[in-house]
C-alpha cells in the first residue's frame, strides 16, 4: 500500500467516526427532546389565553444536529424568536455560541426559559466533546484531502 492509499483510508476511517459521532448526537438529541417535550405541553396547558409563548415560558431551546457540506453541526436553536415567527411559526433562529468559548452558561440562559435553563445546560455539556470530536476529526479529514490533492492528484 502506498502513502496515497493510505492516506485516503485514513480519510475513510475519519468519515466513518464522523458519522458515528453524528448518530451520537442525533441520539442525545433525542433524550433531550424526550425530557422537553412533555414539559413543553404542560406549560402549553398552562398558558393563559392573554398571555404571549414568551410571557408564558413554553420552552425556546432545541438542539439542532445536521450535515452540512461534509461538516457535521451541533448548535442550539430559539423556537419562539419573534424575529422569526411573524415570517413563518416552523422557523427558529440559531443561537450564535462565543467565538472561543462556546455555549456559555450566560449565552444560554440569555436564550431559554427558566425552567429548561437546566435541561439546557446539561445536555450541552453531553454536546461539547461530541462536537469537539467531530470538528477536530473534520480537521484533519480536510488537511489529509489537501495533502492528497496536492502531493498525489495529477502526477503521471
Amino acid at each position: 500500500m502506498n502513502e496515497e492509499e493510505e492516506i485516503n483510508t485514513i480519510i475513510i476511517y475519519l468519515e466513518a467516526k464522523i458519522d458515528d459521532a453524528f448518530k451520537k448526537a442525533e441520539l442525545v438529541k433525542e433524550e433531550y427532546l424526550a425530557k422537553w417535550v412533555p414539559t413543553r405541553k404542560y406549560q402549553l396547558h398552562k398558558k393563559r389565553a392573554d398571555q404571549n409563548y414568551i410571557e408564558a415560558e413554553v420552552g425556546r431551546m432545541i438542539p439542532r444536529v445536521r450535515m452540512n457540506s461534509e461538516k457535521a453541526y451541533i448548535e442550539w436553536t430559539d423556537q419562539n424568536s419573534p424575529k422569526i415567527k411573524r415570517i413563518n411559526k416552523k422557523f427558529s433562529l440559531s443561537v450564535t455560541p462565543h467565538k472561543t468559548k462556546g455555549y456559555t452558561k450566560e449565552i444560554l440562559k440569555k436564550n431559554s426559559d427558566n425552567w429548561e435553563l437546566e435541561l439546557v445546560i446539561e445536555f450541552e455539556e453531553r454536546f461539547k466533546p461530541i462536537r469537539k470530536t467531530m470538528n477536530a476529526m473534520h480537521e484533519a479529514k480536510i488537511k489529509l484531502k489537501s495533502i492528497n490533492r496536492l502531493y498525489y492528484t495529477n502526477k503521471s
